[in-house]
């Protein structure tokens, strides 16, 4: 520190500090606080921080009490202490900062240091708005969009946002982006929705960014432009906008640039997952596991699955469960397989409901509960469920011994493209099965579960070729061209086996 045109050393400049603080200078008082804030010169001490801050906010204005209030709300130097810290945010607006009208405002909002006052609230927002805060602005402009604070009502929040992004307030410009897009509080205006997302994006606001590359993809109030929509989508991944990385991962695989480079969807996946985004993720974690895009790393793709599971994606946890089955980029454990299977089946994944009901009938010996898992899978739409549903029925294994229940759920997951429920149903029609003996019909699935890679129906389909007229030959090539278009369009979209 320096004084008198004398430089000084730091011991020196507190004892001078001390001594006028003492004497209630409040510039002194603020300077020794703020040495034991950080522990310059001094040992760092909160509570003598505390002690001459306070001096220092005592006399000084608006500003310096509200730069205490967020001292103590963060315990930035001094105790965490949300109630002092809202107090000194008190006596900061009644004195006229509209910063601390608004740090107010969220305080009551969020009920921090006081109890949660939604009325309060849009007071302390209004006072700051009035006097021309933007934020405030658009803050009130929020609780006009809530059923809390004074009532929804979508005009007045308009109006404040409106206020506020005039101003050049980005978060405004996308709220009101959004109710002009909707039409609430004003006529239906997909251009002015574009025009203020893309003032919002060209601000460098990260949402409004990936909202203005959705916009330019889909030609939302205006143009389509692919060149555009990867321009923006690409500004806000690189800002840690995660879905947006995704979806120009997407766009990238898709050709829609024009021919994609194999490791560019894999690199902008890699830009969302490291944002946090759970689908890129997810998608990442395959990439490594197929070598799509990557070099095959299974550590990698244990890693990304895992991270995407942890945050609650089913179908992550699911693949989870099976690394940990096989031993896939980590230590073989059927504990924890099961545990993930269990957690993606809770979340409505039909590949996890399949892989609980195998671990249960196969590794647990629990036939009921095992077999009601099963249905639930197979229920949902799970094809390898449905072929050992379908499969148990036939021999009465666990469920009612029913041909026609047999028949029933393997036909639905050979419509779903299943091989081994083709060549199945292609054995019962040869045989007669729960069904009319029908050859041709037989020929048919045969054929399709050939192509599918089952070799045994290979050879089964060219034993009945081989005793058929031409007519017969032409009728199972009708079917099988009826079958594959009742595939591509069959609901229950076939998923790939869960083991």
């Amino acid at each position: 520190a320096e004084g008198m045109g004398v430089t000084r050393s730091i011991p020196e400049a507190i004892r001078w500090y001390r001594k006028a603080a003492e004497q209630k200078r409040p510039d002194a008082a603020g300077a020794l606080g703020r040495l034991y804030t950080t522990g310059d010169g001094v040992a760092a001490d909160p509570a003598q921080a505390l002690k001459w801050l306070e001096i220092e906010a005592e006399a000084g204005g608006p500003d310096v009490q509200r730069a205490l209030a967020a001292r103590l709300d963060h315990g930035d130097g001094v105790a965490e202490d949300p109630r002092r810290a809202f107090d000194w945010l008190q006596r900061a607006a009644d004195g006229g900062s509209l910063e601390a009208q608004v740090a107010l405002g969220l305080a009551y909002l969020n009920g921090r240091g006081t109890l949660r006052d939604f009325g309060k609230a849009s007071e302390s927002f209004l006072r700051a708005a009035k006097a021309g805060n933007a934020e405030a602005q658009n803050r009130l402009g929020l609780i006009y969009t809530s059923i809390y604070g004074p009532g929804r009502d979508f005009a007045e929040a308009a109006r404040w946002f409106r206020a506020a992004a005039d101003q050049g307030n980005a978060e405004a410009q996308l709220n009101l982006a959004m109710l002009a897009e909707r039409g609430l509080g004003m006529e239906a205006d997909p251009a002015a929705a574009f025009r203020w997302t893309l003032g919002a994006a060209e601000g460098g606001h990260a949402k409004a960014q990936a909202r203005a590359g959705e916009m330019y993809e889909k030609g939302i109030g205006v143009e389509v432009n692919l060149a555009e929509a990867r321009r923006w989508y690409a500004a806000a991944a690189e800002k840690g906008e995660g879905a947006a990385a995704l979806r120009l991962a997407e766009l990238v695989d898709a050709g829609s640039f024009g021919p994609p480079d194999p490791a560019e969807p894999t690199r902008w996946l890699r830009i969302g997952a490291e944002a946090g985004d759970r689908e890129a993720q997810s998608r990442l974690g395959e990439c490594y596991a197929d070598g799509r895009g990557v070099e095959k790393d299974d550590a990698q793709a244990f890693h990304w699955t895992r991270e995407a599971a942890t945050q609650g994606h089913a179908k992550a946890q699911n693949r989870l469960g099976v690394l940990y089955d096989l031993g896939i980029g980590t230590e073989k454990d059927t504990d924890e397989a099961a545990k993930w299977y269990r957690r993606a089946a809770d979340l409505g994944d039909r590949d996890g409901m399949a892989n609980v009901a195998l671990n249960l009938l196969v590794e647990r010996d629990k036939t009921d509960e095992g077999i009601a898992m099963l249905k639930r899978a197979a229920e949902a739409g799970q094809p390898d469920a449905q072929l050992v549903l379908g499969l148990r029925h036939r021999a009465g294994d666990g469920v009612e011994k029913s041909d026609a229940e047999s028949l029933r759920w393997i036909q639905r997951a050979a419509y779903q493209g299943l091989p081994r429920a083709q060549s199945q149903l292609g054995l019962f029609y040869a045989q007669g099965i729960g069904v009319t003996k029908d050859l041709v019909t037989a020929h048919a699935w045969l054929s399709l579960a050939a192509a599918g890679g089952i070799e045994l129906a290979g050879k089964n389909s060219k034993t009945l070729a081989s005793a058929f007229s031409a007519q017969q030959r032409e009728r199972s090539t009708r079917l099988q061209d009826e079958f594959r278009a009742k595939i591509a369009s069959e609901p229950e979209t076939h998923a790939a086996p869960a083991r």
